[in-house]
C-alpha cells in the first residue's frame, strides 16, 4: 500500500514497475541441427531437405552470430533466407520472433512464436520466450500459462521460474512470487538476478531484513552491478540505515555516473536529510539526462516547494502529470502544495480536487449498508504511515486516548515499515491494529471493508 505521506517522494527501483530483472530476456536456443517440418509437408520437402540442410544450418549459425552481436538487420535477412527455403523451420520462426520483440514489435513476435510452437510444441525455450512476449503485451494470464508450460517441459529451467515470479509480484500475488523465485534459486543458487528479484518482492512486502540479505547475495555474485547495488541501498534506506544506503548509492554512481535511477534516489536521501541544495543537484542532473523522467520531476517539485519556489514546484508537478497522467503521488503533491498556497482561490482548489477524483477516483466504491442496530459501537478507522515518531502522531494520540470505548471501536491501519516506541504506544490505544505494509491499495481497501468500518 502506498503511504499517504504529506508529500510523496518516489524511490526508483529498476525494472518494469517492480524492482526485479527478468532472466535472459530471450534465450537463443535451437531445437536441433535438423529441419522441423509439418508432417503434411514432409514428403514433398524430403528432396529439398537433403540438399539444403547443411546450407540452412550454416545460414542459421551465421544469423545467430549476427543476432548475438546486436546486428539485427543482418540477422533478420538471414532468417528470411532460411524461411524462403524452409517456411516451417521452427528455429528461424522462433528467432525471428525474438528479433521482432527486440525491435519493438511484440505483436509480430507473438505470431511468429506461436507458429514455431505449432511446429515444435515441446520446446521449453519457445514457451519461455512466448511468455516474455505476452508479459510485454500485458496478457498476464496467457504469459503465466506460457511460463508454466515451459516449466512442465523442463522442470530444471530456472528462467521461467524467475520471470513468472516477477510477473506474479507485478500483479500482487506476493506469496506465489516468492515461491517461484525460491524455486529458481534452488535450481541455481548463484543466480544474481533471482536473488535480486526475491529481494525486491520481499522489499515490496515490507520484509526489509530479508530483502537486504537477498540483495547482498546478489551483489556477492555480481559486485559490479549498479542496479543490484541501487536496490540494496533502497532497502537499507527504508530500514532507516541512511549512512549505509548513501554509501551504496555512491558506489553505484561510481560504477554508472549517468544512471538516472540512482541519481533520483541520491536526491531523495539528501531531501530526506533536509539537504535541499544537494537534492536539487541530483534531481536536476537526472532530468538533464532524461527529461521525460516523471518521478524526478515530482521529486524536484518537492525540493523546490521546501526552498520556497512555489511556481517552480507547481511547474514540475504538472510536467510529471503530463508525462504520466495516472501518477497519483505527483497529483497528491500538487494538491498538497495548492492547499498551502494563500494565492490559490477556493474555487480553483475545488476544481483541482475534482480533477484528482476524475483521474484516480474511478475505482468501484464499496457499498456500506446500515446494520439497523442503533446501539452498536461506531467503528472508526485511521489509515496512516505516520503512526510513529512524527508530527501527526502528536495530534492523533490524544484523540485515541479520549475515545469512549463504550461508544467507539478503534481500528488503526499502519503503513509503518519501521515501528518505534511511539508506534507501540499507539498500538496499545487501538482495539484493532492492522499493518498494511506490502499490501496493494486494493488489498488494503478490502481489509478495511471486511472490518465493516463506519468512518
Amino acid at each position: 500500500m502506498k503511504a499517504a505521506n504529506d508529500l510523496f517522494s518516489s524511490l526508483d527501483n529498476h525494472q518494469v514497475r517492480t524492482a526485479s530483472r527478468n532472466i535472459s530476456s530471450f534465450a537463443f536456443a535451437r531445437c536441433s541441427n535438423t529441419l522441423h517440418w509439418h508432417e503434411s509437408r514432409r514428403n514433398q520437402a524430403d528432396t529439398i531437405a537433403m540438399i539444403s540442410r547443411k546450407e540452412i544450418d550454416k545460414i542459421l549459425g551465421d544469423a545467430l552470430c549476427h543476432h548475438r552481436a546486436g546486428q539485427l538487420k543482418q540477422a533478420e535477412s538471414l532468417y528470411r533466407e532460411i524461411l524462403s527455403l524452409a517456411p516451417d523451420h521452427a528455429d528461424a520462426l522462433h528467432l525471428s520472433g525474438v528479433l521482432a520483440f527486440q525491435e519493438g514489435q511484440p505483436e509480430k513476435a507473438e505470431t511468429l512464436m506461436h507458429r514455431a510452437i505449432g511446429i515444435s510444441p515441446h520446446n521449453a525455450t519457445y514457451w519461455f520466450n512466448l511468455g516474455n512476449t505476452l508479459k510485454e503485451l500485458k496478457k498476464f494470464k496467457e504469459a503465466m500459462q506460457a511460463y508454466q508450460r515451459a516449466i512442465s517441459l523442463q522442470p530444471d529451467y530456472m528462467g521461467p521460474y524467475c520471470n513468472l515470479g516477477n510477473l506474479l509480484n507485478e500483479i500482487n500475488q506476493e506469496k506465489a512470487a516468492i515461491n517461484c523465485l525460491q524455486q529458481a534459486i534452488s535450481i541455481n543458487p548463484d543466480c544474481a538476478e533471482a536473488w535480486n528479484s526475491l529481494g525486491c518482492v520481499l522489499y515490496d512486502a515490507g520484509h526489509l531484513d530479508k530483502a537486504i540479505e537477498c540483495h547482498e547475495r546478489a551483489l556477492a555474485v555480481s559486485p559490479g552491478d549498479c542496479e543490484f547495488r541501487n536496490n540494496l541501498a533502497n532497502a537499507l534506506y527504508a530500514k532507516g540505515k541512511k549512512d549505509e544506503a548513501l554509501r551504496h548509492y555512491r558506489e553505484a554512481l561510481a560504477t554508472d555516473p549517468d544512471n538516472v535511477r540512482v541519481l533520483n534516489n541520491m536526491g531523495n536521501i539528501h531531501h530526506f536529510c533536509g539537504e535541499n541544495m544537494q537534492a536539487r543537484h541530483y534531481f536536476s542532473r537526472a532530468l538533464s539526462l532524461k527529461s521525460d523522467y516523471a518521478e524526478a520531476h515530482s521529486n524536484l517539485g518537492n525540493v523546490l516547494k521546501d526552498l520556497g519556489d512555489y511556481h517552480g514546484a507547481l511547474e514540475h508537478y504538472r510536467q510529471a502529470l503530463a508525462l504520466k497522467p495516472d501518477y497519483v503521488e505527483a497529483h497528491s503533491n500538487l494538491l498538497f502544495l495548492l492547499s498551502y498556497n494563500v494565492l490559490c482561490p477556493p474555487r480553483q482548489m475545488l476544481e483541482e480536487s475534482r480533477q484528482w477524483d476524475i483521474a484516480h477516483g474511478s475505482n468501484p466504491r464499496f457499498q456500506h449498508p446500515g446494520t439497523g442496530d442503533p446501539g452498536k459501537r461506531l467503528r472508526i478507522g485511521y489509515v496512516s504511515p505516520d503512526l510513529r515518531r512524527h508530527a501527526v502522531s502528536y495530534f492523533l494520540e490524544p484523540i485515541l486516548e479520549h475515545h469512549d470505548p463504550q461508544q467507539v471501536e478503534v481500528f488503526c491501519y499502519a503503513e509503518v515499515k519501521n515501528p518505534d516506541g511511539v508506534t507501540l504506544r499507539l498500538q496499545k490505544l487501538a482495539h484493532h491494529w492492522r499493518s498494511t505494509v506490502g499490501l496493494s491499495d486494493e488489498a488494503a481497501a478490502n481489509m478495511i471493508h471486511d472490518d465493516s468500518i463506519d468512518i
